[in-house]
């Protein structure tokens, strides 16, 4: 009799923290991956103007199509200094950064698609003090500046024209982290990973098997308990 109480009672123990588990497995499905490094550091001061913005994650971002990750160098004028599209190297994000970036303060906003599917915005700030950069400038040829900073002279009528196309063009092709949120997120998979249901449903079966097992002994224990009838 004791020896079938505590059998019972090790299944009820353990159908217990079964259950438990399933409870846990929601909140780690939703536990986002975080930054674990960059390049420069979160306000630091270089003294080496930065070629390139690195960003590492504690899991590999995700990329295809539909998935936009996105960075942003921003001057304190509003130029921005990134040149071309964002690269995923593994747990990392990358883009070069435009020639002649002068010295100052800089904000670095990006937007991630986390290893889970969900999509994350941060910025941080970092000083250039490189001495061999330009005290002030605006990015040429490269990155996006700010309107009317470039122009010193009265542009021809052509040159109109083809800086009116550029400006369309640059509009459509440029997303800034919040401008991207609806674009992507209605394409970023947002939905709970498989592997969270493949857990859920094995640990309903660990308990419904530990239930049909205790019921079973119950009943076993009672027919055997029963008074033999002479």
């Amino acid at each position: 009799m004791q020896q079938n109480v505590s059998t019972k009672f090790g299944m009820l123990l353990t159908g217990l923290l079964a259950v438990l588990s399933l409870m846990l497995v929601p909140q780690l499905a939703h536990a986002h991956d975080v930054l674990t490094d960059s390049t420069p550091e979160h306000d630091s001061t270089v003294e080496t103007t930065p070629t390139e913005i690195r960003l590492q994650f504690s899991g590999q971002p995700l990329h295809g199509q539909g998935l936009t990750n996105l960075i942003r160098v921003t001057d304190e004028q509003g130029n921005q200094w990134q040149d071309g599209e964002v690269t995923v190297e593994g747990y990392e994000l990358a883009i070069p950064t435009c020639e002649g970036m002068p010295q100052g303060d800089y904000t670095v906003a990006y937007r991630v698609v986390y290893s889970d599917g969900h999509t994350g915005e941060e910025s941080f700030s970092f000083t250039n003090a490189d001495p061999s950069a330009p005290a002030e400038g605006t990015p040429q040829d490269c990155g996006e500046a700010v309107a009317g900073a470039e122009q010193e002279t009265a542009p021809s009528d052509e040159e109109n024209a083809s800086t009116d196309n550029e400006t369309v063009a640059s509009d459509e092709d440029t997303q800034t982290p919040s401008d991207a949120d609806e674009a992507g997120d209605g394409q970023t998979a947002t939905s709970v990973p498989t592997w969270v249901w493949v857990a859920g449903g094995v640990g309903l079966l660990v308990v419904a098997g530990i239930v049909f097992l205790v019921m079973r002994g119950s009943r076993t224990t009672g027919e055997s308990e029963a008074p033999a009838e002479d």
